[in-house]
């Protein structure tokens, strides 16, 4: 018999656990992972996410400049 898992909860913590600002994280916003996230786009540095604590890994977002994600800007010619 297949064993059935739970849906994924969204976490409502809109702190970034790195400078303690506002993480900016849609789904925590909305409460719906039918919401996107800045997140979902971005490329995150791997030494932002090495700097989270070990009590609060996957249970926060980064926020987009702790992540060190930079908007990138389309330049036409």
């Amino acid at each position: 018999m297949p064993v059935e898992q739970a849906a994924p909860q969204v976490r409502t913590n809109r702190t970034c656990p790195l400078c303690g600002g506002d993480n900016q994280c849609a789904p925590a916003a909305s409460g719906s992972f039918n919401t996107e996230c800045w997140c979902t786009k971005a490329t995150i540095d791997p030494a932002a996410i090495a700097r989270i604590p070990s009590d609060q890994l996957r249970k926060t977002c980064l926020c987009p400049r702790c992540a060190g994600v930079h908007a990138k800007q389309n330049h036409a010619q």
